[in-house]
């Protein structure tokens, strides 16, 4: 599957960040609703995002005090992939919100210990809920996509059977290819992509 590389790409999961998608967003819209310069991005793969970054010792302050993202386009949808925040960065929410005001947005945080899905629509939650437990949603429509959650192996009722091999961000992941048609493979996601750090 498309997202198999997250799991095998364990710093994500371990340290914690968000996926950020926007339906029709460019990646200026993005850097700037993160409240990035778009002027100060380079074009880089993963592995080398440290040539990327002005301040590349991101990790000394908690909250992290310049993160950094990764952004590019799939398909109709603009994404931004931050490793940076460890989930707890706050600005995605802020973000997310900034580009929800004019499309469809789909914002996945993850930590090392709790996961978040929110999926807002002209700045209206749609739907939210955390992926280990599928059952609690909120929003505007809770149940838009209860249907894909459990294609995509997540919990949609308590005591559901689930394989719990697959990783709860990877299922939502797995959920938004299904519903939505978002896909970011490996090589995209891997690949240069244009890399900018708050300032």
């Amino acid at each position: 599957m498309d997202w198999d590389w997250v799991a095998e790409e364990t710093a994500l999961l371990d340290i914690g960040g968000s996926f950020t998608f926007a339906r029709g967003a460019s990646p200026g819209q993005i850097m700037t609703a993160f409240g990035m310069n778009p002027a100060r991005a380079r074009l880089v793969p993963a592995s080398d995002v440290a040539q990327a970054l002005h301040d590349p010792d991101w990790q000394r302050t908690y909250p992290t005090e310049h993160p950094w993202i990764r952004v590019g386009v799939a398909g109709e949808w603009g994404f931004a992939l931050d490793e940076s925040s460890a989930g707890y960065g706050g600005y995605e929410n802020e973000a997310a919100g900034a580009l929800a005001a004019g499309t469809d947005v789909a914002l996945l945080t993850h930590t090392q210990t709790i996961d978040d899905f929110s999926y807002s629509a002209g700045g209206t939650l749609v739907t939210g809920f955390e992926p280990m437990r599928g059952w609690e949603r909120d929003g505007a429509e809770p149940d838009r996509f209860v249907e894909q959650m459990r294609q995509a192996g997540l919990r949609t009722a308590v005591g559901d059977a689930v394989d719990d091999a697959v990783h709860p961000v990877v299922a939502v992941l797995r959920m938004l290819t299904i519903a939505l048609g978002i896909r970011v493979p490996r090589n995209l996601a891997l690949g240069p992509l244009l890399t900018v750090q708050r300032e």
